[in-house]
């Protein structure tokens, strides 16, 4: 053999093992997305069935702000269900995998609990639940949206968006279809917007 043939074969040897390779790794990275899914879905179901054997009564409503229940929700949240219960609503998009959102959850919570059935608060843990995080964006958490009881948005004074970086976000046609903060507000400003919307 010639070298001229010897180089074709192994130039043709080496793309092969390429392809083979970067199909191996596609097969096996896909194989263990598949087991991770399998797990997640499994767990899910375990979940759900052990709700299920232990409660007889009816399931509680997602929308409803007790005194006794946690603000965390890992269920979609009707925002025209709450505004027909006249209620200011505040979501709080955050993760247990954040010092700031860790700590700004308990002012929420009291808040929450203050203010009873005046006011719908819920937190949302992103990381675990990113399919509800729905069509707010924003960069980093914690992050709140703050609709007023009509469920129109809530309208910052010039001070809160100079003061406490608020956003007013709007669509393709300019209308103002939520407000949102990214990071923590301080318990006296959310004390403020409260007030103000009940």
């Amino acid at each position: 053999m010639n070298n001229k043939k010897v180089k074709k074969i192994i130039s043709i040897i080496a793309i092969i093992t390429v392809v083979l390779l970067l199909i191996a790794l596609y097969l096996y990275k896909n194989h263990n997305a598949t087991i991770s899914q399998d797990t997640h879905q499994s767990a899910s179901a375990s979940k759900g069935e052990a709700k299920d054997s232990t409660s007889n009564s009816a399931a509680p409503d997602p929308n409803s702000n007790n005194k006794d229940e946690g603000i965390e929700t890992d269920q979609p949240i009707n925002f025209q269900s709450v505004s027909a219960e006249n209620k200011p609503i505040i979501v709080n998009f955050g993760s247990e995998g954040c010092p700031p959102c860790r700590k700004f959850k308990p002012i929420l919570q009291s808040l929450s609990d203050e203010y009873g059935d005046k006011l719908y608060i819920r937190y949302i843990d992103v990381w675990k639940h990113p399919e509800l995080q729905g069509d707010f964006q924003f960069e980093y958490i914690p992050s709140q949206v703050i609709f007023n009881k009509d469920g129109s948005p809530y309208v910052p004074s010039q001070e809160l968006i100079d003061n406490f970086q608020f956003q007013v976000i709007k669509n393709k046609e300019g209308k103002h279809i939520y407000t949102l903060h990214q990071g923590p507000l301080p318990e006296e400003v959310l004390t403020v917007i409260i007030k103000e919307m009940i």
